[in-house]
């Protein structure tokens, strides 16, 4: 769940294409186009994301953040 939240923050609040949020992340650019059309479809739209800022903690449990 937590990868999801990331890609989902990666896109909508940080704007990052696909292949970048991939390599970031270690998905493939198919695992996250595939996470970002299920969000589509839940309705899922960058407000209603609720993510945190990236702050030190943020980034010791999202490793995804620090690469």
């Amino acid at each position: 769940m937590r990868t999801i939240t990331e890609v989902l923050r990666l896109n909508y609040d940080v704007g990052l294409s696909h292949e970048t949020i991939a390599r970031a992340c270690g998905l493939s650019k198919g695992v996250v186009s595939k996470y970002v059309s299920m969000a589509q479809v839940a309705g899922v739209t960058p407000r209603s994301t609720i993510c945190p800022a990236p702050t030190a903690q943020h980034r010791r449990t999202a490793p995804c953040l620090t690469r």
